[in-house]
C-alpha cells in the first residue's frame, strides 16, 4: 500500500534509540465519582485511585494524587474542621484543613464504601451490603442492621433516612426512633436515584421509570414510564421548582442527558451529548456536573432547553484527562491528528500536542476542502435492536457543530477510507456513505455486496465480502457500483486486506477454541495464490498493513509483529506497557504505534537488525545418546512454520514433523521407541535455512 504517513521530521528532531519512544506527553488524572461544597464557591472532588481536586472560582487544583491506588467514591463536609472521604477496601480519610492534608483512619471495617451521610449528628457510611454509624471523632462505630443486604443510594431528609437498593428496595427510617418502613414500588428492579425537592421526593427505578412521593413520604406513584431506551439513571438536579436535569445510562454503556419541565414527566433526551458526566452538585449559585476522565462542567440555568440548545447549558471548565487514550491517528498537511478523550494535533517538527476540541470522543477524522471534519457514532436500543446515528461535524474548539446527520439506521458505519479525492464510511451493511472532495455533504450509496474490509489503490476498491456463506475477494473499478468476484475465497473467518506493489495481501483469522486463533497471510497476484506466513494469537489481529514488502500486524491481545521486506524474517515487538494496541502506521523509515496511552515510534532498521542472522545456531537435541525419546530445543526470534525430518545414517527418510513456532522458545519431544540401535540425523528447517543434528539410539 502507498506510504500512509511521512514523519521524517520526528526522527530528525528526536534522538533515536533501540526502544519504542513515546511522542505523546501525558499527565494522567482520573474520573471523578463525587463532589462536595466546602465553602463559598469552593468544592472538593474525589475519584479514581484516590485523586482529589479543589475547585475554587473555576480554578482546578490537584491536591491529592494517586497515593494508595484505592478509589474514593464519596466525600462529605461534616463541619469546618472535618471532611471525610470514603472508598474501596476500607479506605476512610479525614481532613481538618479543607483537603490539603488527609489522615487515614485505620480501625474501620474493610468494606468497599460507596456513600456517606450525616444521620442524627453522626456519620453514616455504607457499602452495597453494610451500614455503619460512626461517632463524630471516627473513633468508634456500630453496625446499623436493617434486614436487607444490597444498597445503592441514600437520602437524608428532616425526618427520615431513605435507603434504596436492588429488587425495588425503598426503606424509610424514622430519625427519632429508627423505625423502618418498606415502601412498596411493585417492582423487582434496582432503585438507583433518590432526590428531594422541598416536600417532594422522586426515585428512579431501572427499566421502570420515575416515581414521585406524596407530601408525607408514605407512598410513591409511578409518574413516567416512557423511558424504555434508558437502562439506568445516574443522577439528577433541579434547575428550579419543576425543571429537572438528569444523566442516564442506556444499554450500550454511554450516557444521555435528560430534561423535564414537569417534575419528572415528559422527558426530552439528548442522545448524543458532547460533554459527559454522571454526578451533580446542586448549589444556590453554582451547579456542577462531574464524571468520567476528570471532566468538570458548570451548569447554565437557561430558561428554555430544547434539542437545538441542549448542550448550550453546559460549560466545560476542566477536561482533567491529559492521558491521550489514543484510538486513531491521522496525518494531513504536515500535522498528526490524534483522537483520544479529545482531539489533539501537533506539527511534525515540534511534538507539542494542542487540544483542538473539548468535545467528547469522536470516531473518525478527515480533512476535505481545507476543513477539519469529525464523525461521531451513537447507538440507541429500540425493541431490543441497535439503531445507529452518525453525525458529521466540522469546526474548531467549542464551535464544532453538526453539518449533516444520518439517523436511526440498523447499519453501522464504523470503518473509513479517506484520501484526497473522497471519503467512504462503511461497516455492517451494504449501505455506505460517500463524500467526494468537490461536494459538501455525504450521500448514501447502496452496494450489491457487503464489504467486510476495503482498501483503495489507483482507482480500484478492493474488498473482502460475505457472499454465499463464504468470505470472497472482490474488487470494483467504479467505486462500488459493480463488483468483480474472484475465485479467492475463505471459510467463515475474520479477514483483513491490504494492497502493496500491485499485489493483494489478505490476513485471515479462524478461531480454534476460546483461547487461540489461527492466522494466515495470503498473497494474491493475479490468479496466483500462495501462503506467506502463519501465526497464532489469543484474539483476531487488530490491524494489518503492508508497505514495500514489509508486513506489520497488531496482535490486539499481545504485541506487534513485523517482517523484513521479503516477509521471511519476523520479529515480535513489545510496545509501551502492552495494554492493548490500536493503531499503526508504517513507511520506509519507521513505524508509529498507539496503545491506550501513547503514540510510539521506532526506526525500521532498529527492528530488522535485531533479527538474528543465524536462527538455528543454538539448536540442541538431547539426550544424546537417547533411548526412548529425543528432545529438540532452541531459542530465536523466528516465528512461523518449522519442518523436521528424520533420516537413518544411509539417508533414508523415516519420518517428518510439522510445527508452528509462535514464541522465541521452541521445544519438541519425538518418540523414538520404534528405532533400532544405531546412528541417525535430523534436519530442522525454518523457511530457507536448515541445520543437521546427528544423534545415536541405544537399547
Amino acid at each position: 500500500m502507498k506510504t500512509l504517513i511521512v514523519l521524517l521530521f520526528i526522527l530528525l528532531s528526536l534522538n533515536s534509540n533501540a526502544e519504542w519512544k513515546p511522542i505523546t506527553k501525558h499527565l494522567k488524572s482520573m474520573s471523578i465519582y463525587d463532589i462536595e461544597r466546602i465553602g463559598n464557591d469552593e468544592f472538593l472532588t474525589v475519584g479514581e485511585y484516590g485523586v482529589v481536586y479543589r475547585i475554587k472560582s473555576e480554578e482546578i487544583t490537584l491536591i491529592r494524587g494517586s497515593l494508595d491506588f484505592n478509589h474514593l467514591n464519596a466525600i462529605k463536609f461534616i463541619n469546618p474542621e472535618l471532611i471525610v472521604a470514603v472508598g474501596d477496601k476500607g479506605t476512610v480519610l479525614s481532613s481538618s484543613d479543607k483537603g490539603e492534608n488527609w489522615t487515614k483512619i485505620n480501625d474501620v471495617p474493610k468494606e468497599n464504601y460507596i456513600g456517606i451521610e450525616i444521620f442524627n449528628s453522626k456519620i453514616l457510611m455504607y457499602s452495597h451490603n453494610k451500614i455503619y454509624i460512626f461517632e463524630g471523632n471516627l473513633n468508634s462505630y456500630t453496625e446499623f442492621e436493617i434486614g436487607y443486604d444490597f444498597f445503592n443510594k441514600m437520602l437524608v431528609s428532616d425526618k427520615y433516612l431513605f435507603i434504596t437498593g436492588e429488587n425495588g428496595l425503598l426503606l424509610r427510617v424514622n430519625k427519632d426512633n429508627n423505625n423502618i418502613k418498606k415502601i412498596d414500588l411493585d417492582t423487582d428492579s434496582n432503585v438507583t436515584v433518590i432526590k428531594q425537592k422541598d416536600n417532594r421526593i422522586i426515585a428512579f427505578v431501572e427499566r421502570k421509570g420515575i416515581f414521585k412521593s406524596d407530601d408525607s413520604f408514605d407512598t410513591f406513584e409511578l409518574i413516567e414510564n416512557e423511558l424504555d431506551a434508558l437502562y439506568s439513571m445516574q443522577d439528577l438536579i433541579w434547575l428550579d421548582n419543576d425543571r429537572i436535569l438528569a444523566v442516564g445510562d442506556p444499554f450500550d454503556g454511554s450516557l444521555r442527558h435528560l430534561y423535564s419541565e414537569d417534575f419528572g414527566k415528559n422527558w426530552l433526551i439528548n442522545k448524543y451529548p458532547f460533554v459527559m458526566g454522571n454526578k451533580f452538585y446542586q448549589g444556590d449559585s453554582t451547579s456542577l456536573l462531574v464524571g468520567s476522565v476528570g471532566r468538570i462542567v458548570k451548569i447554565n440555568n437557561k430558561d428554555t432547553i430544547n434539542e437545538e440548545n441542549f448542550d448550550g447549558f453546559l460549560d466545560l471548565i476542566h477536561t482533567g484527562y491529559k492521558d491521550f487514550g489514543v484510538r486513531k491517528i491521522y496525518y494531513n498537511d504536515n500535522k498528526i491528528t490524534a483522537l483520544g478523550d479529545r482531539v489533539y494535533e501537533t506539527v511534525l517538527s515540534d511534538i507539542d500536542w494542542k487540544a483542538k476540541s473539548d468535545r467528547y470522543l469522536f470516531d473518525h477524522y478527515f480533512r476535505s476542502n481545507n476543513k477539519d471534519y469529525y464523525v461521531k457514532e451513537a447507538m440507541d436500543i429500540r425493541e431490543g435492536r441497535p439503531y445507529y446515528t452518525y453525525h458529521i461535524l466540522s469546526g474548531e474548539n467549542q464551535n464544532i457543530d453538526t453539518v449533516q446527520a444520518f439517523e436511526e439506521s440498523l447499519t453501522r458505519r464504523d470503518k473509513m477510507i479517506a484520501n484526497e479525492n473522497f471519503v467512504i464510511l462503511y461497516g455492517s451493511g451494504t449501505t455506505f456513505l460517500i463524500k467526494y472532495e468537490n461536494e459538501e455533504l455525504f450521500t448514501e450509496f447502496e452496494m450489491e455486496y457487503h464489504p467486510r474490509n476495503m482498501v483503495y489503490e489507483d482507482g480500484i476498491l478492493y474488498a473482502i465480502a460475505y457472499i454465499d456463506n463464504k468470505h470472497k475477494y472482490i474488487y470494483s473499478n467504479d467505486m462500488g457500483k459493480s463488483w468483480v468476484i474472484t475465485d479467492v475465497e475463505f471459510p467463515n473467518s475474520y479477514s483483513l486486506i491490504d494492497i502493496d506493489n500491485n499485489k493483494t495481501y489478505i490476513l485471515t483469522s479462524e478461531s480454534i477454541n476460546a483461547f487461540e486463533n489461527n492466522n494466515t497471510i495470503i498473497e494474491v497476484d493475479g490468479k496466483n495464490i500462495k501462503d506467506i506466513y502463519e501465526f497464532k494469537s489469543l484474539l483476531s489481529p487488530g490491524k494489518f498493513q503492508v508497505d514495500n514488502g514489509r508486513f506489520v500486524i497488531i496482535k490486539r491481545d499481545e504485541e506487534l509483529l513485523i517482517s523484513d521486506k521479503n516477509g521471511k524474517n519476523w520479529k515480535t515487538e513489545i510496545v509501551g506497557e502492552n495494554k492493548g494496541l490500536y493503531e499503526s502506521y508504517v513507511n520506509e523509515d519507521f513505524i508509529l504505534v498507539s496503545d491506550n496511552k501513547e503514540i510510539y515510534y521506532k526506526r525500521i532498521d532498529e527492528i530488522i537488525n535485531s533479527v538474528q542472522e543465524t536462527k538455528l545456531s543454538n539448536s540442541v537435541i538431547y539426550p544424546n545418546p537417547c533411548k526412548d525419546e529425543l528432545n529438540i530445543s532452541f531459542e530465536n526470534n523466528y516465528l512461523g512454520k518449522i519442518e523436521i525430518e528424520l533420516y537413518d545414517f544411509l539417508g533414508k527418510k523415516l519420518d517428518s514433523y510439522s510445527d508452528l513456532k509462535n514464541s522465541n522458545n521452541f521445544m519438541k519431544n519425538i518418540d523414538i521407541t520404534g528405532l533400532n540401535q544405531g546412528n541417525y540425523y535430523l534436519i530442522i528447517r525454518l523457511d530457507v535455512e536448515e541445520i543437521v543434528n546427528n544423534f545415536k539410539v541405544i537399547k
